[in-house]
Formats: C-alpha cells, sequence, structure tokens
C-alpha cells in the first residue's frame, strides 16, 4: 500500500510541474534569439524566459495556461494552451518606420598636438570674443603671456 502511495505522490508530482517548449521564428522561418516569453498561470506572471540562439526555448511551470512572445521589430503574439509542445511560433514583423534623425558634428576649439596647442577659430569662438588676446583667453590652461608680464611689473 505504501509503495502505491509513493508511485501516485511522484506521477501527481510529474503532472504538476511539466515543461513547456517550442521555437519563435521569423516570417521566413528563421529562428529569433533573445525573444522574451512570458509564462502566465491564471492569469498571473509566473516566469520571463528567452529564446537560445536558434529561437527554441523550454520551461518547467505548473498550470501553465498563457503564454505572450515578443521580439524587437515584431508583433507580439499570446498563445492561450494547456500543450506542453507548442511547435513553431511565427512572428509577424512590424511594418513601421523611425523618424529621421541628423547627426551634426562640431569641431572642438582646441586641438592639442605634442609640441603646441591649436586654437580654430570659426563664428561661433568670433562671437564669444573680440580680439586674439581675448580667444586665447577662452582656451584652458594656455599662459597668457602679455597679461602675465603687465602683472609682473604692474603696468
Amino acid at each position: 500500500m505504501k509503495i502505491l502511495l509513493l508511485i501516485f505522490i511522484c506521477f501527481s508530482g510529474l503532472n504538476a510541474l511539466a515543461q513547456v517548449n517550442g521555437k519563435v521564428t521569423d516570417e521566413k522561418g528563421q529562428g529569433l534569439p533573445g525573444s522574451v516569453i512570458r509564462l502566465y498561470t491564471k492569469s498571473q506572471l509566473s516566469k520571463t524566459i528567452l529564446t537560445h540562439t536558434a529561437g527554441y526555448f523550454n520551461a518547467n511551470l505548473p498550470g501553465l495556461d498563457q503564454l505572450i512572445i515578443t521580439a524587437l521589430g515584431y508583433r507580439p503574439d499570446t498563445v492561450y494552451t494547456v500543450q506542453r509542445a507548442l511547435g513553431t511560433i511565427r512572428l509577424q514583423p512590424v511594418a513601421s518606420q523611425l523618424k529621421d534623425i541628423s547627426i551634426q558634428a562640431r569641431q572642438s576649439m582646441i586641438r592639442q598636438e605634442t609640441d603646441r596647442s591649436i586654437i580654430s577659430v570659426n563664428q561661433s569662438v568670433k562671437k564669444l570674443a573680440a580680439n586674439g588676446l581675448e580667444i586665447v583667453g577662452l582656451a584652458p590652461n594656455v599662459i597668457k603671456l602679455r597679461i602675465f608680464i603687465l602683472h609682473l611689473f604692474d603696468f
């Protein structure tokens, strides 16, 4: 009798914790690695997993009744099931286009060489300074010899 009870407990435990598996692919049948699969039990999120490099996934979960599969650039798919082997789940691409972006580069005002500092004077620098001495004053760590001499001799 004890053996029969032990066998019953073992089989009921296996039934409660069953394995779900499948593969997530794109419209061409190529596996989608890194797809997010949210597993729900009684409408509550139980577990979140990612697909492997070829799009395969598997998980052990009791009482699974819903999966929501998402992947970047694809429409989410919801699967209501009590099946454990789901087979292939194909996601459809989202037909949307990102807004245009523009990239603007600015030249640095100061370029440090091994033997000298080069100050590039463009229109934005000319707006900040009226003459060459003021432009040099904008550069950090530059010794202003004329100002130093004036202060040294108190002119």
